[in-house]
């Protein structure tokens, strides 16, 4: 029998977590189809049913297995362990961040092969995709984050590329090199757009700041924020401004100069 790697090992151990006491944790995370498609999902449908009982033991789980699948015996008898992989809290969520993003790439991978082959106009696929996105965005505990491609539709594609990138420009070179590779298998980048990263940068921060003082009199707003508006915040930000605007004064000069993206 081949060993399980590290994601079915903590898909195996979700499910033995959850046939000794722990369903209500494990499922109040994951979902029956966040596990394989085979004999985990057909474990964890069978200990779904018995949370909904109210009787779920190792037994119980056993004795349905048996009257379910015999195949099913066997494979909760010699595959359903713990091995000392965390605990179900752990496990589950570990389970569901990797269901979250086998879907997302399931989503993107239809969308490009659907732009490759045709298979509908550019609108109708970014619609698609953004729909599938949201779904699995709405289920997500952490470890990804979406990102809607509007702004390109309307002016140059950086307004929303540059939001991918980890740092300023002149450290993500190597971000923005592969960024483009990918966008240059679907139609030519204008290079020199890369000059608006850090003033688009600079707009944000102000854009969002005028959107936030549009929200001072909404109560939740407050609640969360109650440092905005103080002396000490426009201090941070008057900071923080300026050392935007110097970040963008030293790459137009290295534009300039040609040191940045081969001028």
């Amino acid at each position: 029998m081949k060993a399980p790697d590290v994601l079915e090992q903590l898909q195996l151990s979700a499910l033995f977590h959850a046939a000794r006491g722990a369903a209500d944790i494990v499922f109040g995370i994951v979902d029956v189809d966040d596990f394989e498609p085979n004999e985990q999902q057909s474990l964890a449908s069978i200990i779904v049913s018995l949370l909904a009982d109210g009787e779920v033991t190792p037994m119980a789980v056993m004795d349905r297995c048996a009257n379910t699948d015999s195949s099913l015996v066997r494979f909760f008898a010699e595959r359903v362990r713990d091995e000392d992989y965390g605990t179900p809290t752990y496990c589950a969520h570990a389970v569901r961040d990797a269901s979250i993003k086998r879907k997302a790439t399931v989503s993107v991978t239809r969308a490009y092969n659907a732009l490759l082959n045709n298979g509908g106009t550019v609108n109708d696929v970014i619609a698609t995709l953004t729909e599938e996105l949201e779904v699995v965005e709405a289920g997500m505990d952490s470890g990804i984050g979406t990102i809607d491609f509007d702004d390109m539709m309307l002016g140059p594609p950086v307004q929303d590329l540059w939001m991918l990138l980890p740092d300023h420009a002149g450290r993500s070179r190597r971000e923005i090199d592969l960024l483009l590779e990918g966008y240059e298998q679907f139609r030519e980048f204008d290079y020199s757009s890369l000059q608006l990263i850090e003033p688009l940068r600079f707009m944000r921060i102000i854009y969002y700041l005028t959107w936030c003082a549009r929200q001072l009199d909404d109560h939740d707003f407050r609640a969360n924020h109650p440092d905005w508006g103080s002396e000490n915040f426009w201090h941070r930000e008057i900071s923080d401004i300026s050392h935007q605007f110097q970040v963008i004064m030293e790459h137009k000069v290295a534009w300039e100069e040609g040191r940045f993206f081969g001028g």
